[in-house]
């Protein structure tokens, strides 16, 4: 018994850590060309959702038709394949329109991180004047550092846009990195147990 259970654990850890693998490379890679190539990879992104959302309604809808006759969900579930049908059309026809509403969207993030960043840049110099600590320079350094940060965003939103964007894709490399290193260990971690 021990033995079959202990195969059984064994066979689960490689099928584990060979998915987890996978998953950490395509992030990884994912990772690596949101952050060399934000823009393309967005648009290419776009329109990748496009046709799985057009194959999917074209699939939704058919179910609706053939398989869920006289079905009291059939109207919605064709109403859902035609919308994601129309949306995946959409996206197909002008990926160049989502990616730049999300360049915009991420703009808008960017801007009101410029405002927090201005806000709190003047409270800290206002507060490092008025207050009667002996070193000030540590909290106005930090003051003018968050000022001249919230005006560099102020002044090109749609570049820091592209930076947001390409720290995700940091983000992205690093945490496929981590799923990688995982994927190596989890035979370990279940024989651990």
């Amino acid at each position: 018994m021990g033995g079959l259970l202990a195969k059984k654990t064994s066979d689960f850890a490689s099928k584990a850590g060979w998915c987890l693998g996978m998953a950490g490379a395509i992030l990884f890679l994912f990772g690596l060309s949101l952050f060399f190539m934000p823009t393309v990879t967005i648009e290419n992104t776009v329109l990748i959702l496009g046709i799985v959302l057009v194959i999917g309604g074209i699939f939704h809808f058919m179910e609706a038709l053939f398989c869920m006759k006289g079905a009291d969900l059939s109207a919605y579930v064709a109403t859902s394949g035609i919308a994601s049908f129309v949306v995946g059309l959409l996206l197909v026809i002008a990926p160049s329109l989502v990616t730049t509403g999300v360049i915009f969207a991420f703009g808008g993030i960017a801007l009101l991180l410029a405002i927090i960043a201005l806000v709190a840049g003047v409270a800290q110099v206002v507060y490092s004047a008025k207050s009667k600590i002996k070193r000030k320079a540590l909290p106005y350094a930090m003051g003018i550092i968050l000022v001249l940060m919230g005006l560099l965003v102020l002044l090109n939103p749609f570049g820091a846009a592209i930076a947001l964007v390409m720290l995700v894709g940091l983000f992205t490399i690093i945490y496929g990195m981590a799923l990688i290193v995982l994927a190596f260990h989890v035979r370990e971690l279940l024989e651990c147990r």
